[in-house]
């Protein structure tokens, strides 16, 4: 029998990136996430024998907590990448140097989180523009899988 071939990415936007009380993200919220979902999709995974690319935040890494969960991701073999610093939907509408500031201190987070630079990149919400794209060629990335060809996501994100 063949082997299991894959390609699967996992956005870890917690819920502190969506729910906030005084609109900063709340530390339990974003562990809450991680202490519950990551654990059980690495199992899930590794069941399988599937590896995947998880796109964290800059701001989760920053976290002790998630930052040691985005630590087992890599030491289980699986690839971090950058889901900018606080899922920020309009991220790629910002100006160049709010772009480059958001790109640097999440892989600061991320680096300092999994031991290795992030090498991908993935826009809060699917959105890329050319200013991104530009900043993340300076930044030193591989690669950007911020395009979604979903139609029942770009939909919903379209009535949003």
């Amino acid at each position: 029998m063949p082997p299991k071939q894959a390609a699967l990415t996992i956005d870890l936007d917690t819920l502190a990136s969506d729910i906030s009380a005084d609109g900063g993200p709340a530390p339990e919220l974003r562990r809450l996430s991680y202490a519950r979902a990551v654990p059980r999709l690495l199992g899930l995974l590794d069941s399988e024998g599937i590896k995947a690319t998880f796109f964290a935040l800059g701001a989760d890494a920053a976290d002790p907590e998630c930052a040691a969960l985005i630590r087992r991701i890599v030491l289980e073999g699986h690839e971090i990448g950058s889901h900018g610093l606080t899922h920020d939907r309009n991220l790629a509408l910002k100006p160049p140097g709010e772009l480059r500031r958001d790109l640097l201190l999440a892989d600061r987070y991320l680096t300092a989180a999994a031991g290795k630079k992030p090498r991908g990149f993935r826009a809060p919400g699917a959105f890329p523009s050319e200013d991104l794209l530009r900043a993340l060629g300076e930044a030193g990335y591989d690669y950007d899988s911020s395009v979604n060809a979903s139609l029942i996501y770009n939909s919903a994100k379209a009535a949003y």
